[in-house]
């Protein structure tokens, strides 16, 4: 095994890139913000891209948290925000939904989140196939007025779009005010809080994300009830009792209301991530980005233009839905059934 400065010297040009999608100048300040649990290697990498590109580069370095779900961002460093071009977000836990970030986004800087282990951020690298396809899919839901999500499971949920901004994750942060993550391929939009009705099933293999970077593949089916975009019920077995304590434990009745709703579009992306990871803390992006998966959040939207501030967010990932947007098919048991969404090979071309 490579020791960690091998480690990071291997993926020193591979970060150079990646910070070069993300447009970084010579006259910019980049922030690495990281705790004592970040990947030692990707971190060193970074860093070193960072000076590379940037003649005002540094790192802050925060106590890990060992509570809650998100790290706190410390007023300090919060202040720094007017001065920062691109925060480099390589914390174990992360900021997003958090509550922290929003204003920072306002002001115009770009956050790039980075988690992965190396291996995932060298095969997720950023891919113009790939944003193609979530661009393209971005402008499906830009015009649509209601999405249903149906399973051969069960699942039978209907989503009113409202007129929220359509998020498109690329992998890379290049515009003021974008907030990306490497390696991950996902377009999604937060609805209106309570515009959500209907029954969600995990089927077994489905999954359900315990911190962001940690997920359980189901199974026994899941049954989540949705009125008016809440969590009213959750019946199954184990996994099912497993959620249940999850949201009671937060004990904020807002964690329960849906967050938002996409899918990913990068076939790269494999589903098996949580177990080739184990151990390693990664697999998440594989999850979000998997080709025609679907992606369902309940819980804090606020830093994707929602209105819930509870700190409680979690991601439910869905290997095999059919969506259709205003009648329209869109994804066929977790194939993309538009010409426009499939791989060019699949189109013929």
């Amino acid at each position: 095994m490579a020791s960690n400065a091998r480690a990071a010297a291997q993926l020193v040009g591979l970060a150079v890139r990646e910070l070069e999608l993300c447009r970084v100048k010579q006259d910019e300040t980049v922030l690495l913000y990281t705790d004592p649990d970040s990947r030692e290697n990707v971190a060193a990498a970074l860093f070193g891209a960072a000076n590379m590109l940037s003649r005002q580069a540094f790192e802050v370095v925060v106590p890990s948290v060992r509570d809650g779900r998100r790290s706190g961002m410390p007023d300090a460093v919060s202040g720094l925000g007017d001065a920062v071009n691109l925060m480099i977000d390589a914390t174990s836990r992360g900021m997003l939904h958090g509550g922290d970030i929003e204003k920072m986004l306002a002001q115009g800087t770009r956050i790039l989140r980075v988690r992965e282990p190396a291996s995932a951020l060298a095969r997720l690298f950023p891919d113009v196939t790939v944003g193609e396809r979530i661009s393209q899919s971005a402008a499906l839901l830009e015009q649509a007025g209601e999405l249903c999500f149906t399973s051969s499971s069960g699942s039978d949920l209907r989503v009113q779009r409202g007129d929220r901004k359509v998020l498109r994750q690329y992998g890379f942060c290049a515009e003021a005010g974008d907030w990306d993550h490497w390696g991950t391929a996902l377009t999604t939009f937060s609805p209106p809080e309570d515009a959500a009705e209907g029954r969600l099933v995990l089927a077994p293999g489905d999954v359900f994300f315990l911190t962001a970077t940690a997920g359980l593949y189901v199974e026994q089916p899941v049954v989540l009830k949705v009125v008016d975009g809440m969590i009213t019920d959750i019946d199954g077995g184990r996994d099912a009792q497993l959620l249940k304590q999850m949201l009671r434990a937060n004990r904020d009745p807002d964690a329960g209301r849906i967050s938002h709703v996409g899918w990913g579009g990068d076939p790269r992306a494999d589903w098996n991530a949580l177990t080739l990871y184990a151990g390693q803390g990664g697999g998440g992006a594989d999850l979000r980005s998997f080709c025609g998966g679907v992606v369902i959040a309940f819980g804090s939207n606020v830093d994707m233009g929602g209105h819930n501030t509870t700190t409680f967010h979690m991601d439910l990932a869905f290997r095999a839905m059919d969506v259709e947007l205003d009648g329209r098919q869109v994804l066929d048991r977790g194939q993309f059934a538009v010409a426009e969404l499939r791989p060019a090979a699949e189109r013929g071309g």
